[in-house]
């Protein structure tokens, strides 16, 4: 059977309402979705052109709406795919286990939390890198890529600490790029960051989500202390340059 074909997210939404989705058609853009069943595939193409697929649902037929799409060259080797984790599919380089979670509740406010900044990426790029560099240098998002809206900031002693991106889209906020400096760490700050901006992040859009390495169970654990309830985990990384599903292989 043939999936059902959606380009209307409205469509999109109606097969899956969830934070994840909203998040995906908040900044993708135009999108064309691809479902079947208990699954859902959305293609996309961001900035550089290049097409991304974005599953949830089954496993298995999230993998078999890849086949499809693969054989309609819709996506091929090297594009992006983001998946559900335990998704039976092909990936070259590096592949990253990772949890969305979200959340629609501000934080309480914490005493004595340090003053959280707004800081402009581009004026303020060499000491949020540094920082990064050192905290989380595998980063997905810098200042000179553009992809931030904004970071928000602490600084001890007029040094900056710990930094964090606003790459929320109209309608969710999102927080990415989460670093404290290793010379800063265990007082605190993390924590304290997270909590002002997703206060900010929820008095604008309602929602926010952040990602983590599923590995990373201290920054888990103090997400779930902030009121980060809800979680999605993932499977990402660069499709291979092979994959023995074909659009046969779609159950139903």
């Amino acid at each position: 059977m043939e999936p059902v074909i959606l380009t209307d997210s409205a469509a999109l939404l109606a097969r899956d309402d969830s934070p994840y989705l909203r998040l995906v058609l908040a900044e993708e853009g135009p999108v064309t979705g691809y479902a079947h069943a208990d699954a859902l595939l959305v293609v996309s193409r961001r900035g550089d052109g290049q097409p991304r697929g974005q599953a949830l649902g089954d496993p298995d037929t999230c993998a078999a709406l890849l086949a499809y799409a693969r054989a309609e060259g819709l996506l091929a080797a090297g594009n992006w795919f983001n998946g559900p984790r335990g998704v039976p599919v092909g990936f070259e380089g590096r592949v990253y286990e990772w949890d969305f979670l979200w959340t629609e509740t501000a934080p309480p406010p914490a005493p004595d939390a340090p003053e959280v900044l707004l800081l402009d990426g581009p004026a303020h790029a060499a000491e949020i890198d540094a920082v990064l560099d050192l905290a989380l240098p595998e980063s997905s998002v810098r200042p000179a890529d553009g992809r931030a809206r904004g970071w928000f900031g602490i600084r001890v002693d007029g040094r900056l600490a710990a930094v964090a991106a606003d790459e929320s889209s109209p309608g969710f906020g999102l927080l990415s790029g989460i670093a404290v400096h290793p010379a800063h760490q265990g007082l605190g700050l993390g924590g304290a960051l997270t909590a002002a901006a997703t206060g900010t992040l929820l008095a604008e859009h309602g929602i926010a989500g952040l990602g983590v390495y599923s590995d990373n169970t201290r920054a888990a654990a103090l997400y779930v202390r902030l009121g980060y309830r809800g979680c999605l985990a993932r499977t990402a990384g660069r499709l291979a340059s092979s994959d023995s599903r074909v659009r046969g292989a779609i159950p139903g």
